[in-house]
């Protein structure tokens, strides 16, 4: 029997034991041991292999050692709980490594989602191929399918968020935190009756215990250095104690980790004195050597920048530290006051989004006055050309770069670092930027090999949050020829974090500091365009006249009676064909054919009196429009009322209406393309209601993707056959009297360009006898109305 349940929590269900004829868990007295019954279990599980599910998250800031991002690991079956802070996304695979040393766990799958640091890295790959592990990625943006990993980041994210709250600490201590809860969060029981995961675990090579874990984060500790410490100059007389925060344990030792403020650093102390109550950053009166001050405290958490680079990767050096200026408010609190403490980060984080922003501009044009350091790597110049010179970045206010929304409004002399991932590649996309990429940036899927290639930009994409370029291959040949494209980072997200645009042109130009040190000048563009002109001059036959060869008045307009493969038209049939055939201009020079062509192309009008502007189309708009108010009125739908005859109560009722009109076309087949029919609906300008007045309610239950795959699942099973059916003016099918709450009666002007309308007279109005497009009620009523009629017929309600 299954003894686990591996859908659920993994727990073993002691209400329902195995058979003990296959597992002898009795004792002499006749009762089952729990005891014995888990270490059974744990055998069983231990040999067929347990599941890890991980997944990488952004962490709320920097941290202390320059961490961005962290990758959680959840145990299917014992629900254990781990993280490993890191700088980049990369190699994930030596985290896995050092946390199954730490669990001594057999693992036999890894689940995690499509990303590409881990199921499409090929290193990642290799190494649990030589573990003999199974990698199970989910389908990309399924995130349902990653729940136990996604839940375990929404847990740490909300715990953390409160832990480093609590202790008031700098966002800069979120790894320590993060470590800390999860020691914690193992020790708690998975439901009633359930084991922690600890407990669960086994045998392992981490240093656990409950007491000592239950001391708070950031808590005012006292420790002692090791003897054999860099710090302790002398082994005998030195004084080896200090204070600070405690920010947890050490993975395998039961020594701690403290933040010293007299050394302004982590460290790792041994026989730890613990004061629970003190909170050395919320408080710094606590301490008592008084090593640091609550304008010191204040500093660390403006310098951090709390939630900057929270869902971004930052570029690098991005924790400069840059002295607030000073200023005439009152002076912070110090240690000769102790009733004022230093405010939470939540108050600490509360300043004006232009101090902010003037904090980060601050922070990069500091490193656009460092002197620029050599390139690694720079591209070969042709013989003959000098040395490009680069240019100092114009100075220009956080405010005008933040008012460029196109790649054209950009100019050349905006600096590189100053420009946000999304410019840059409005930028490069704006100017069909070509980049020849070494060989260690793609690897050709025919052949597996690195492969140098030159892509041209063409397209940038937003995707979680992120920003990416799409190029079209230019070399290869094949790669060009098959359509190919090529996906690139801007910044430190991708596959393999070294490979990224910026990098690229800090590698590839040495200095580059603008635009137009990479070669992006309104020079170049035009130098580009003319060569492409030219070129295509030269290679492209000499276009054919669109002209007829005969005059007007002597071309052949085709009879009636042809058949319909040589009638020319945008339309699907024959008949639509040739009214539009009779509505081209007789001394027009352009032939049927490309005159179809066009209209086929033809946008959706936005209003119905740019449709009746087509010179070809405005029949069939017409048509369409006076079928549509005529469908209304036969069906029962509007009714013709007049001012005068209405009372003061429904004269408030009285709405706007307009007509939208849609080119409906064919998107597959042999017809592809062709238009089938020029489609107009009567809409109500609802927008104009106010709810209580012109309607009560407007919620209506809306069927799911999931109640599809129901029926379509069932139907599968069962091997029935769906049936489908089309609401023609679905909504006016709708009865207003099906609403439980009632509709108050309401009316509509006659819609512009109803050619109708002039003959009902200025005060005609329309009463809306039915529900129509845009009445806010509409769907509810057409839901109520379905209801009641599945209802008569016997059907129940699920």
């Amino acid at each position: 029997m299954d003894l686990f349940d591996d859908d659920e929590d993994g727990a073993f269900d002691f209400l329902n034991p195995p058979d003990t004829t296959t597992h002898s868990f009795l004792a002499e007295d006749g009762r089952l041991h729990e005891d014995d019954v888990l270490y059974s279990f744990q055998q069983e599980l231990e040999a067929e292999g347990y599941d890890l599910h991980v997944d990488h998250a952004y962490s709320i800031s920097v941290g202390i050692n320059k961490e961005r991002v962290y990758l959680v690991m959840t145990v299917g079956g014992v629900d254990f709980l781990w993280v490993a802070p890191s700088k980049y996304k990369s190699n994930p695979e030596a985290y896995i490594e050092e946390f199954l040393r730490l669990t001594r766990l057999n693992i036999r799958r890894i689940r995690m989602d499509d990303a590409s640091e881990l199921a499409r890295s090929s290193t990642f790959k290799a190494w649990a191929e030589s573990r003999n592990i199974t990698l199970c990625p989910s389908p990309g943006y399924q995130h349902t399918f990653q729940a136990r990993a996604e839940g375990a980041v929404r847990i740490c994210k909300a715990h953390v968020r409160c832990i480093m709250k609590d202790s008031n600490a700098p966002f800069r201590f979120w790894p320590y935190a993060l470590k800390h809860f999860c020691r914690i969060y193992n020790h708690w029981p998975s439901g009633a009756r359930k084991l922690p995961p600890w407990d669960r675990l086994g045998d392992h090579n981490f240093a656990v215990d409950l007491e000592r874990e239950l001391h708070p984060f950031g808590c005012h500790a006292i420790g002692h250095l090791p003897r054999e410490h860099p710090d302790v100059s002398n082994t005998t007389h030195s004084d080896r104690g200090l204070e600070g925060a405690f920010l947890g344990w050490h993975l395998t030792t039961p020594s701690f980790y403290l933040y010293s403020f007299r050394k302004r650093k982590v460290v790792r102390l041994s026989d730890p004195t613990f004061f629970d109550h003190h909170m050395p950053f919320r408080d710094p009166s606590c301490l008592v050597n008084n090593e640091i001050t609550a304008a010191e405290i204040k500093q660390m958490h403006d310098d951090d920048g709390a939630g900057d680079f929270e869902g971004e990767e930052p570029e690098e050096d991005n924790n400069v530290f840059i002295p607030q200026p000073q200023s005439s408010s009152p002076a912070q609190p110090t240690l000769e006051e102790p009733s004022q403490l230093v405010a939470p980060p939540a108050v600490l984080a509360a300043e004006p989004a232009s101090t902010v922003a003037l904090r980060r501009s601050l922070r990069v044009r500091e490193r656009l006055m460092k002197p620029a350091q050599p390139a690694v790597v720079a591209p070969a110049l042709p013989d003959g050309e000098a040395t490009p010179v680069m240019r100092t970045p114009s100075v220009q206010s956080p405010l005008e770069y933040g008012q460029w929304t196109t790649g054209a409004q950009i100019p050349s002399s905006a600096a590189l670092t100053l420009l946000t991932d999304l410019q840059l590649a409005k930028v490069l996309v704006h100017h069909e930027y070509v980049l020849k990429l070494p060989e260690e940036w793609w690897i050709h899927p025919d052949t597996q090999r690195a492969t140098a290639c030159t892509v041209r930009a063409v397209q940038y994409e937003k995707m979680k949050g992120r920003i990416y370029l799409r190029c079209h291959f230019l070399d290869p040949v094949d790669m060009r020829q098959e359509g190919m494209q090529l996906q690139l980072p801007m910044s430190h997200y991708a596959p393999i974090e070294q490979w990224n645009l910026r990098r690229y042109f800090r590698i590839s130009y040495a200095s580059a500091r603008t635009l137009a040190d990479i070669g992006i000048t309104a020079t170049a563009t035009a130098a580009v365009s003319t060569a492409l002109t030219k070129a295509w001059a030269q290679l492209l036959p000499k276009p054919a006249s669109l002209t007829h060869s005969n005059p007007p008045a002597e071309r052949d307009r085709r009879s009636m009676h042809e058949p319909s493969s040589v009638i020319p038209g945008p339309f699907d049939n024959d008949e639509d064909n040739r009214a539009w055939a009779a509505e081209v201009a007789a001394d027009s020079d352009v032939s049927y054919d490309l005159l179809g062509d066009i209209d086929a192309l033809e946008p959706d009008p936005a209003t119905i009196q740019k449709a009746f502007k087509h010179p070809r189309l405005k029949p069939f708009w017409k048509h369409e429009v006076n079928e549509e108010v005529g469908g209304l009125m036969d069906k029962g739908g509007l009714k013709v009322r007049y001012m005068k005859d209405l009372t003061a109560d429904e004269r408030t009722r009285v709405f706007g209406s307009r007509f939208h009109c849609k080119i409906k076309r064919h998107t597959s087949g042999p017809k592809r393309g062709k238009v089938k029919r020029c489609k107009v609906r009567l809409i109500v300008q609802g927008n104009k209601m106010e709810k209580g007045d012109a309607f009560f309610d407007s919620f209506s239950s809306t069927p799911r993707a999931t109640a599809m795959r129901c029926i379509v699942s069932t139907a599968a099973a069962e091997d029935m056959h769906l049936h489908t059916v089309d609401f023609e003016q679905a909504f006016i099918q709708g009865d207003w009297s099906a609403l439980p709450e009632g509709a108050p009666t309401c009316f509509i002007r006659p819609p512009s360009g109803w050619e109708g309308a002039a003959a009902l007279g200025p005060d005609a109005v329309l009463e809306l006898c039915a529900p129509l497009y845009g009445h806010p009620a509409a769907a509810r009523c057409l839901f109520f109305t379905l209801d009641d009629f599945m209802t008569d017929l016997g059907f129940v309600k699920a």
